[in-house]
């Protein structure tokens, strides 16, 4: 086999393979390189003891979900316990590494319903503090327009049309063009906890694919 062409090859599959799932290579190079035990002045700036900041709270809940976030002086993992009593017995998934800024979703929750949750984060050295038992209550349907069930059933594109009016997406959406038109003044999309994902628009295997490489 020609050499420039064994090289090509190479470089096609390792190229590809680097572009596949960027994100997994860079979270594995922050693991190793950055973070308090890499940096020992965030230790003698910021203290040695994980605490929650109070003043980065923050929340948002609507009708079938909640998004918290909070904000720690130390890099840690977190995950929020929750249930409809002090027990918990849910939880979100455990961050990927650890982070400062954290921000969780509480989903497929009941409406006008009473919730228990405490915070946890876990920093480098497996130091682990709670917040305290928190509660939150979900909000009512009230005048909300659904997305999907309230549009006609095989919607591709969900026109939001009612001025001053709060559209509450309520499952995941996968468009191939443009999944949301806002056409009126104080429009509100409330995600709920859910994925849209738009311009998905797939590729016929026998389209043409040009890969220009210099080398």
């Amino acid at each position: 086999m020609n050499k420039n062409y064994l090289f090509l090859m190479m470089f096609l599959f390792i190229s590809i393979s680097v572009i596949a799932d960027p994100y997994d290579d860079y979270s594995d190079f922050a693991k190793e390189n950055f973070g308090a035990e890499k940096e020992p002045l965030i230790y003698e700036k910021q203290g040695n003891n994980l605490i929650i900041t109070e003043d980065g709270n923050w929340m948002y809940v609507s009708v079938y979900s909640a998004a918290i976030a909070w904000e720690t002086n130390l890099p840690a993992e977190t995950y929020i316990e929750f249930g409809i009593t002090a027990s918990y017995g849910l939880q979100t998934e455990v961050t990927d590494r650890c982070y400062y800024i954290h921000l969780h979703y509480l989903k497929n929750l009941s409406s006008n319903t009473l919730y228990h949750y405490r915070l946890v984060s876990k920093d480098e050295r497996g130091n682990i503090i709670y917040s305290e038992d928190r509660t939150l209550t979900t909000g009512t349907l009230g005048s909300r327009i659904r997305i999907p069930e309230d549009f006609p059933a095989g919607t591709e594109k969900f026109d939001c049309n009612v001025a001053n009016t709060t559209y509450l997406v309520t499952q995941d959406i996968t468009a191939n063009g443009r999944a949301i038109e806002i056409n009126a003044a104080n429009i509100t999309i409330d995600l709920g906890g859910k994925t849209i994902i738009y311009n998905n628009a797939h590729v016929e295997v026998n389209d043409p694919i040009i890969i220009l490489i210099t080398i």
